[in-house]
């Protein structure tokens, strides 16, 4: 795939040790400095982040996939980012 995609020009792989710190190794890549918001959602469920991508596109947000696990991340982020709205989507 990245041979047919490196046609279209310049290819760059993004990626972290797992989704989750590949969401912010995004998040870190296109949106750098301040921002007005910044979008969690939980990262073991698929809906979650596909609802939550599309308004994050449409807003022009970065979207972290978050668990227990690596909430400090996430929040080290959003602290760096001083971003002055967090929301929150999980499907219940």
């Amino acid at each position: 795939m990245e041979n047919e995609a490196s046609k279209l020009g310049k290819i760059e792989r993004i990626a972290g040790s797992d989704r989750f710190a590949t969401s912010r190794a995004v998040a870190e890549k296109f949106f750098t400095g301040e921002h007005r918001k910044a979008y969690l959602t939980y990262g073991f469920n698929f809906p979650d982040g596909l609802c939550a991508g599309v308004l994050c596109a449409v807003d022009n947000s970065p979207l972290l996939l978050v668990s227990n696990e690596n909430m400090e991340e996430a929040a080290a982020y959003v602290t760096k980012s001083q971003s002055s709205k967090v929301h929150s989507f999980r499907w219940r």
